[in-house]
């Protein structure tokens, strides 16, 4: 079984959606070839979106942008429609994508264009997994089968058996197991660590159109 998987986050290195791959990849036992999409949009190769069609399983793994794809994600799935339209092999396409917030349905949105984005390019479709408070999942190690991270790794390891078998399904959601006032003050913790860091912490809260909406 040969599985493309195109890594669409922004971030060259050590980005979330990397090591997503990494552990789907350890849970199908397949060598995964992994594209990112900012170099597949750097390239000029026509070749390239084509080559990514030359698979059985085609997985798109992404951070959510605004409700939607990140931009250059966009672009290689624009090309690769363009592409399927003479290709002679047709991927089954399953989509994984990670948000920060806390509810993981928020991914629902995005995870119907991915499905639209399949049927529209004439390619067999899987079904999405969307993943919600991800930015913890980046603070774990390598191992997601125990802790919080497993109720994720079970849900990669259903997806992986679906991916052996060909199967299709609804979409589904998941999110490490924590409590939702817990990660919040982890994140606001992370933000103000941030502030600090970049010398704006002094003006975290500054209201600069407070005066004047008091005038009015």
């Amino acid at each position: 079984m040969k599985i493309t998987a195109i890594n669409g986050s922004p971030n060259i290195k050590d980005s979330l959606s990397g090591r997503i791959i990494g552990q789907i990849e350890k849970l199908l036992g397949v060598k995964t070839e992994a594209r990112h999409a900012i170099k597949l949009i750097n390239s000029t190769a026509k070749e390239d979106a084509f080559a990514l069609l030359d698979a059985d399983v085609l997985l798109i793994v992404f951070p959510l942008y605004v409700d939607s794809f990140p931009m250059p994600l966009i672009e290689v799935l624009t090309r690769l429609k363009e592409a399927a339209k003479g290709a002679a092999s047709k991927p089954r396409v399953y989509a994984i994508v990670n948000c920060g917030l806390y509810e993981q349905e928020q991914t629902a949105l995005v995870l119907n264009m991915a499905r639209h984005f399949a049927e529209e390019s004439g390619l067999p479709w899987g079904y999405g997994l969307g993943i919600g408070h991800g930015g913890m999942l980046s603070s774990f190690g390598d191992d997601w089968s125990k802790g919080p991270a497993s109720v994720v790794y079970k849900a990669l390891s259903e997806m992986a058996g679906a991916i052996h078998g060909g199967s299709s399904g609804p979409d589904v959601f998941a999110a490490p197991a924590f409590p939702r006032f817990l990660y919040n003050l982890a994140a606001n913790w992370g933000f103000r660590s941030m502030a600090k860091k970049n010398g704006v912490l002094k003006t975290i809260r500054a209201r600069p159109y407070a005066r004047k909406e008091a005038a009015k």
